[in-house]
C-alpha cells in the first residue's frame, strides 16, 4: 500500500499518516541517538552487551540525558494526537452548526410564509413573490447564516422601516392636502362636484408603495361588502383597482395597518416605533369622504 504524507496538519487523513505525528516521535529519538553517539565517542566508551548492575549504572550515568530526550517522543506524540482529536471535534461541531443553521433557515422561511398565510386570510391581501419579499425583509439570511430579526444589508435602512416611513410620509402629505381641500370646499361647495383627483392619486400611491410586496385581492367581496374602485379611469390599458367599502373609504388602510403590525411582530421590530399611521384630522377625513362619494358614483 502506498502512503503519502502532507506537511499541512490535515484531519482528513488518519493520525498514522500525519507527518507531524511521526516527526514528534522521530525528532527526539534522532537527537538522542546523535547525542548518545557523541557522548560514547567523546568518553571512549565501548558498546558491549552486559546486564550487570555495574554496567547498567554506568550506561545510565553517561546516557541519562539522551534517554530523557528520547522519552520526550511520548508526550510530543500525545500532544499531536490530542491536537488531531481536537481538530476533528471542532470540525464536527462546525458541521453540526452548519446543519442547524441550514435547518433553522428553512424553518424560519416556513414560519415566515405561514405568517403571510395568516395575514392573507385575515386581512384580504395576497402576497406575491414571497421569496423576493423574504429577501427584502431578511437580506443576509441564507443557508450559511440566519437571523430571526429583520435587518438591513450593508447598513442600509431595514426594508419594513423604510416602507413604514414612506407610507406615513404619504399619509401625512395627503392629510394636509385633504385638510386644505376641506376649507376650500366650505368656501366653494361647487368644487366638490366631479372632483376626485386627490383621492385617486392617494389610492394610486398606496398601491405603488405596496406593489413590490402584495397585491389586493380580497376574497368573498360580496360577503364583506367590498367594492373595487377604479382609480385609473384616465389611463388607457392600465387597470388599477382599489378595494374599499361604500361606507368607509379608508377601510383597506386599516387592513394594511393590521397586516403590517403582524409583520412587525414576527420580524422582531418594535411595534411601538414602527406602525402605519392613518388620517387623524377629522376635516381631512371629511374632505376625503366627499371626493370618495364623487369617485364611486
Amino acid at each position: 500500500m502506498k502512503y503519502s504524507f502532507n506537511l499541512n496538519f490535515s484531519i482528513e487523513e488518519p493520525l498514522s499518516r500525519n507527518i507531524w505525528f511521526w516527526l514528534a516521535i522521530a525528532v527526539p529519538v534522532c537527537i538522542a541517538l546523535v547525542l548518545a553517539t557523541w557522548i560514547a565517542f567523546s568518553n571512549n566508551l565501548r558498546f558491549t552487551v552486559d546486564f550487570t548492575l555495574e554496567a547498567l549504572n554506568n550506561f545510565y550515568v553517561y546516557q541519562k540525558i539522551p534517554m530523557a530526550i528520547a522519552a520526550l517522543a511520548i508526550p510530543f506524540a500525545a500532544i499531536v494526537g490530542r491536537q488531531h482529536s481536537s481538530a476533528i471535534s471542532i470540525r464536527q461541531i462546525e458541521m453540526v452548526e452548519q446543519q442547524n443553521t441550514f435547518a433553522n433557515y428553512l424553518k424560519h422561511r416556513e414560519e415566515f410564509f405561514k405568517c403571510l398565510d395568516r395575514i392573507e386570510q385575515g386581512h384580504h391581501v395576497k402576497f406575491e413573490k414571497r421569496n423576493e419579499f423574504y429577501k427584502l425583509v431578511y437580506p443576509k439570511n441564507s443557508v450559511q447564516h440566519v437571523s430571526f430579526d429583520s435587518h438591513s444589508e450593508d447598513n442600509n435602512e431595514v426594508y419594513l422601516e423604510s416602507l413604514c416611513r414612506r407610507f406615513n410620509r404619504c399619509i401625512s402629505n395627503y392629510e394636509r392636502t385633504f385638510k386644505a381641500l376641506y376649507f376650500r370646499y366650505n368656501e366653494q361647495p361647487e368644487m366638490v362636484k366631479g372632483n376626485f383627483v386627490e383621492i385617486t392619486n392617494f389610492y394610486l400611491e398606496i398601491l405603488r408603495l405596496f406593489e413590490q410586496v402584495l397585491y389586493l385581492t380580497p376574497e368573498n367581496s360580496n360577503q364583506y361588502d367590498i367594492i373595487w374602485v377604479d382609480v385609473s379611469p384616465e389611463i388607457d390599458g392600465l387597470d388599477f383597482l382599489f378595494p374599499t367599502k361604500k361606507t368607509e373609504p379608508l377601510w383597506f388602510l386599516w387592513q394594511l395597518q393590521e397586516a403590517f403590525a403582524e409583520l412587525i411582530t414576527f420580524t422582531g421590530l418594535s411595534s411601538s416605533k414602527y406602525f402605519l399611521n392613518s388620517f387623524a384630522d377629522n376635516d381631512a377625513r371629511d374632505a376625503l369622504k366627499m371626493q370618495f362619494i364623487e369617485l364611486v358614483n
